[in-house]
């Protein structure tokens, strides 16, 4: 076995051509009067893994093949994508596939397929739900300890006619 992302093992025999990969970081460049604008570091970029995958007809069915390549990017999910060796990459998503005929047979059948398969590297979002569960609970504890302040203030009487400002007649001390 020479990787697997998921359930889908790439052996051997759908061999693969090579392998790049690519990574980087993101930047924000903020323009400037009369100057040349300045960057800002904001964060990494997601890497990308480019399979460039090789399916012959004489050690598999490369309909099968691009099939599984297909329904992959169609499912959208991420996968763990760990290489032959043991080495864990992490949790990647197939969002590109392109195939090229290389030979078919008189009927159109594919004999020998070259396929690139782009996968791309999925974050759990983690970090963004626990700020929003926490902005959740402090605006939940700003809302209760509005709704008790409110509750314990008596109301201001306008003495002229009895009155609370907000239109309910006053407790009188009689009850």
């Amino acid at each position: 076995m020479y990787a697997v992302l998921g359930e889908t093992e790439f052996e051997l025999i759908t061999y693969f051509d090579g392998m790049d990969l690519q990574f980087g970081a993101n930047y924000a460049e903020h323009a400037l009067i009369g100057r040349k604008p300045r960057l800002q570091w904001i964060g990494d970029k997601l890497d990308e893994f480019q399979l460039q995958l090789v399916f012959h007809s004489s050690f598999c069915d490369p309909e099968k093949e691009l099939l599984k390549l297909r329904q992959m990017v169609q499912s959208a999910e991420a996968h763990q994508f760990v290489l032959g060796n043991g080495d864990y990459k992490g949790w990647f998503v197939l969002v590109d596939a392109t195939a090229s005929s290389k030979q078919t047979d008189k009927t159109g059948s594919l004999i020998a397929l070259e396929a690139t398969a782009t996968l791309r590297e999925y974050v759990e979002p983690r970090v963004l739900e626990t700020r929003r569960a926490q902005a959740k609970k402090a605006a939940k504890k700003k809302r209760t300890a509005a709704a008790k302040k409110s509750s314990t203030e008596k109301p201001v009487v306008d003495a002229r006619d009895g009155f609370a400002k907000n239109g309910s007649r006053a407790p009188t001390k009689g009850g």
